[in-house]
């Protein structure tokens, strides 16, 4: 059941209607299974989103109402979610909001474990799930016993719920959930002439180099070609519009350069190849074992910076700089995971590269960067089957 038409409307829609309108059950609630999802504000929106998304594509019969995050939330923006005012946390509040909405089943954030939420949910015997990034440090176990599933990011955390009298078969040991972006493609037929003009030659790239990291770039590359025979740089600018410049700018100081824009190759002689060309990114990740990740070396626009995760699905061995803006939680996944590498400056890179250029080295941080790129979507998976197996129980009865 697809809700978008209908957000205009029911954001922010709050519970009862005037006593002599519609029954609100009837003028809010879609048909069909309703799940709650009781949020800890706008910063668990994203997941809130991806888990929503993971839902409608295993069933799109199955709707979702929000409670606990603003309805003009920017990530939540497109997606398919009735947003919900509770009202408060008071039990006439959300007794009302209960009796509106009729969800089959609740997903709560650890805030809320021992409110009246989960008193007046578990009154009603509605099934309800509980996301623990952390937990309180104490908890009764008349509370816990309340939760057909309590969902935890950490060992740490399952090994104190067990001990708490939780059994092993209601505690689910995820990952945080996280919004993977479509891994992009490139053309085939391209890909495997240039993989065929580049056979056998040592290549790295540099995307979405901003103006301010140009040179530090270009002097890491010259440091590391004078220890990596016939070194490639593929360099790709933050803005298209700067290639032919940068590309001009590179020939005056002696480099040879194939600029992409004007049909050139990177022929045998080629030491920097200039991709100036708009939804390229695929093919040059796949072109290239080794990947430095622009606009983190050089403060630049947070919009403007590349997000990682492309580069990770697609077999990278990933070097960045300190900058990482809105990806710093992804990269430090990353960096937890061992999957990347953080450089400061063009010495620091041009080591880096030197290090990573042998196909063994770069393979072992490619693979950790794929389990990271991959390990929120097993997480997603794994609680929606848990979802869908609980709403399959109640309507069995």
């Amino acid at each position: 059941m697809r809700w978008s038409s209908f957000l205009p409307r029911l954001r922010g829609a709050a519970a009862p209607a005037p006593a002599d309108g519609p029954d609100p059950s009837e003028r809010l609630r879609p048909s069909g299974d309703l799940v709650w999802i009781h949020a800890a504000g706008a910063g668990s929106a994203r997941a809130v989103s991806v888990l929503v998304q993971a839902l409608s594509e295993e069933d799109d019969t199955i709707s979702v109402v929000v409670t606990g995050i603003a309805p003009d939330c920017p990530d939540l923006a497109g997606a398919d979610i009735l947003v919900a005012d509770l009202g408060g946390d008071r039990a006439a509040q959300v007794r009302a909001f209960l009796d509106t909405w009729r969800p089959d089943l609740g997903l709560l954030a650890a805030s809320a474990m021992a409110g009246t939420l989960v008193a007046e949910a578990a009154e009603r015997q509605l099934p309800l799930f509980v996301l623990c990034d952390t937990l309180p440090r104490r908890i009764p176990r008349r509370t816990l016993r309340r939760f057909r599933t309590i969902l935890v990011t950490d060992r740490e955390h399952e090994a104190r719920l067990r001990k708490a009298g939780v059994p092993a078969d209601r505690i689910l040991l995820t990952g945080p959930l996280h919004q993977e972006p479509p891994v992009p493609g490139c053309n085939e037929t391209e890909r495997e002439n240039l993989a065929r003009l580049l056979t056998g030659r040592p290549t790295w790239l540099a995307a979405g180099i901003t103006a301010a990291e140009d040179a530090i770039i270009v002097a890491a590359h010259a440091t590391a070609a004078r220890s990596t025979h016939r070194l490639l740089l593929i360099l790709v600018p933050d803005n298209p519009a700067r290639g032919p410049f940068l590309a001009a700018r590179l020939r005056d100081t002696g480099w040879c350069v194939a600029l992409r824009s004007a049909d050139e190759e990177p022929e045998e002689e080629t030491q920097i190849y200039v991709a100036d060309t708009e939804g390229e990114a695929g093919l040059w990740y796949r072109l290239s074992p080794v990947a430095f990740l622009g606009g983190t070396l050089a403060r630049a626009d947070p919009a403007a910076l590349v997000d990682p995760a492309a580069a990770a699905a697609l077999g990278s061995a990933i070097l960045h700089g300190p900058q990482t803006g809105p990806f710093s939680e992804y990269y430090e996944r990353l960096d937890t995971s061992g999957a990347t590498r953080t450089v400061n400056d063009d010495a620091a890179l041009a080591g880096a590269v030197e290090r990573l250029i042998a196909p063994e080295a770069a393979a072992a941080l490619a693979i950790k960067a794929w389990e990271v790129s991959t390990a929120g979507a097993d997480t997603t998976r794994r609680i929606v089957e848990r979802i869908i197996a609980a709403l399959d129980d109640r309507a069995a009865g």
